[in-house]
């Protein structure tokens, strides 16, 4: 993407509305110190300051942190194809960077607001309604066979999330967690297809497995009934990978007292880890083989993020999705959500299947998947952002 970097400063970014206008709120800028991006390699480098609700672009190097970046990831950035956390994961940042490189994760929805014209989230003026009009209940159920599919669909492009209950029986459901569970007693360490992390007990524990397709009964799921069911709810244009590769069908494993890697997940989006403008819309599905409860590491939903640049949510715990045994959970990979700890020591907690829709598109990287970038330390530990 030929964006030259001086000019972008000089001439386009003066029109964004987070520059000319009053746009920020205190949520987005209380723990903001300036930021300044420096291109590798050459003396081009420009700063940004908060101030008064609007952003300040200064040229030169004087931000409190600074990011040097090739051309071509700075590019990226703009294009909503690279990420901060990705750059931080993989270990992209140039030597001359300094500063506290966490700002540079506070600052991404706000430079994606500066970038695309995404406009930032704001709670307050936020308002969601559903398929009659009337305010939207954002911890509502639905059901395949009672709802109807406009609602659920109208539903499902509003807040972001949609709760199904009761889609797979408790038969079916137990078949699925006899082959999870030798999936996760099969998963190594290196072996490129799991997610890693330690508990309490200084023990090596696989948080996720990658590879559920590699299993007949999992791979089946995909040709179900019920599965094109979900895909009519949809935006258009969506297809599954083919559910044989690997990352295609994951299995979720919670545990608790973890000490590190990336099974407690913070706010987060799915595409978090780069390429939202090449691969989303991506619809999420979630099976779920246990409850999803407070006690067993239940899952989270901010409503209606999907349609901003969403700063990380403080003090909200956002929407749970209240799913027990057999139930299906659907979420824009885009929209903010989190999975806590369980409350409990006592499981079962919560374990799912996870099977995505996306439009054709190259991973622009070149990779397998863009969650790579979290395998780069070789042995299947993923660390926390502080942690890298």
């Amino acid at each position: 993407m030929a964006i030259d970097f001086c000019d972008f400063h000089v001439h386009t970014l003066p029109k964004s509305a987070l520059v000319y206008g009053n746009v920020l709120v205190p949520s987005h800028t209380a723990d903001l110190c300036s930021l300044g991006f420096r291109i590798i390699g050459t003396d081009q480098a420009f700063s940004y300051f908060p101030e008064a609700g609007r952003i300040r672009v200064s040229e030169g190097d004087a931000a409190d942190t600074v990011i040097e970046l090739t051309l071509e990831q700075w590019q990226g950035l703009v294009a909503d194809l690279e990420t901060a956390p990705a750059l931080l994961y993989g270990n992209k940042l140039g030597a001359g960077s300094r500063g506290d490189m966490l700002q540079f994760l506070v600052w991404e929805p706000i430079l994606r607001s500066l970038y695309t014209g995404r406009p930032l989230y704001d709670e307050n003026k936020l308002e969601l309604l559903d398929y009659s009009g009337s305010p939207l209940d954002p911890g509502r159920e639905f059901c395949l066979d009672r709802d109807s599919e406009p609602d659920m669909k109208h539903y499902l492009d509003t807040s972001g999330y949609l709760l199904l209950k009761g889609v797979f029986s408790a038969q079916e459901v137990h078949a699925f967690q006899q082959v999870a569970d030798v999936l996760r007693e099969a998963a190594t360490v290196n072996d490129k297809a799991s997610w890693w992390g330690v508990d309490a007990r200084g023990k090596d524990v696989v948080t996720r497995v990658l590879n559920g397709g590699s299993q007949s009964l999992l791979r089946g799921i995909a040709y179900d009934e019920r599965m094109q069911q979900l895909h009519a709810l949809m935006p258009e244009g969506l297809a599954m990978r083919d559910p044989g590769a690997v990352d295609a069908i994951t299995v979720v494993f919670k545990t608790p007292e973890m000490k590190e890697g990336l099974s407690d997940l913070p706010w987060h989006r799915d595409c978090g880890m780069g390429g939202h403008a090449a691969m989303c819309p991506v619809i999420n599905v979630s099976i779920y083989l246990s409850d999803a409860t407070e006690d067993a590491g239940e899952l989270r939903f901010l409503p209606g993020s999907h349609r901003f640049s969403c700063p990380v949510p403080q003090g909200q715990a956002g929407i749970a999705a209240a799913a027990c045994t057999g139930d299906v959970t659907l979420h824009y990979g885009d929209v903010m959500h989190q999975a806590p700890s369980p409350r409990s020591s006592i499981g079962p907690f919560r374990s799912s299947i996870l099977l995505s829709f996306q439009p054709e598109f190259e991973n622009h990287r070149g990779q397998r998947h863009y969650n790579d970038v979290l395998l780069e330390g070789g042995d299947g530990h993923v660390v926390t952002p502080q942690q890298r």
